[in-house]
């Protein structure tokens, strides 16, 4: 005898989706954003690669500008204010105090009009600081006297120590004689040092001049493989990343320098053939 099992539990047919059905406003306006959002989103990536090229071409610039203004930095004496004399070793000197304001810069190249002077380098930090500092004291008997100072200006060798003040010798070139002496004051944190130079009083004083160089090859070096290194370096992250609107852009920015450099050129040729053949 089979039992009555009664009706069997049909399953719920399959939602079915119309063509026709209305889709949910709020799913609309949050597709409507995404794809807007990422729209902006590749635009920014697009313009960050356009501009990434022309921004390290101008750190490489400015990079190599100040490597080369780095290197030396002259600055002569316009003025000084005249000491009491003082005598070292049993002879008598007379002594000339120089402060940063009583520099001005020079250079073997053309200066332009209006050119600020100032003799920046003229601090603490960079005259102690410096690769090499270089001072040349001009004295009517003996013309022109140098001395150099490795490591900067508080490196120098000490000849004569003498009330506290530390004199490092200026000698005239071909003679053993001492023209002069010099000494450095820093004068605490909070001002700038002072330059004091000691003439024999037999000879009349006409001025110095200061030079402090500074070691740039690193930032030379750094100038010139800035733009090959930086951009081959940041090409090659964007495809790996998956910034592909950041490397097109890197690409088309790379074109159109090319374009302008090329165009350059070809103008550049062309007038100085046209120059050669009119001169």
């Amino acid at each position: 005898m089979v039992g009555n099992e009664g009706p069997k539990e049909s399953s719920p047919p399959p939602k079915q989706v119309l063509l026709w059905e209305h889709v949910p406003e709020s799913n609309t306006k949050l597709s409507e954003q995404s794809f807007i959002v990422s729209i902006i989103t590749d635009k920014k990536l697009y313009v960050s690669g356009l501009l990434f090229l022309p921004l390290l071409i101008v750190i490489a610039i400015v990079s190599g500008i100040e490597a080369e203004e780095g290197n030396g930095m002259k600055c002569e004496s316009s003025g000084w204010r005249s000491q009491d004399t003082l005598e070292i070793e049993g002879r008598e000197y007379s002594l000339y105090t120089f402060e940063k304001d009583y520099f001005e810069m020079i250079s073997s190249s053309y200066i332009p009009p209006g050119t600020d002077l100032t003799c920046d380098v003229f601090t603490d930090w960079d005259l102690q600081n410096a690769d090499r500092f270089h001072i040349q004291v001009h004295v009517d008997k003996f013309g022109e006297m140098h001395e150099n100072c490795y490591g900067g200006i508080d490196r120098c060798d000490v000849a004569v120590q003498q009330d506290g003040d530390e004199w490092i010798e200026v000698n005239p070139r071909d003679s053993n004689q001492i023209g002069a002496y010099f000494a450095y004051n820093d004068r605490g944190f909070f001002k700038n040092g002072q330059i004091t130079v000691a003439v024999d009083s037999e000879n009349t004083f006409k001025g110095i001049e200061v030079t402090v160089h500074k070691d740039t090859t690193i930032l030379s070096i750094f100038s010139f493989i800035l733009v090959p290194v930086g951009g081959t370096v940041g090409f090659f992250l964007a495809k790996k990343t998956g910034y592909d609107d950041f490397a097109r852009g890197m690409v088309f920015s790379m074109k159109s320098l090319l374009g302008i450099g090329l165009a350059g050129l070809i103008v550049l040729i062309s007038l100085t053939i046209w120059l050669f053949m009119t001169w």
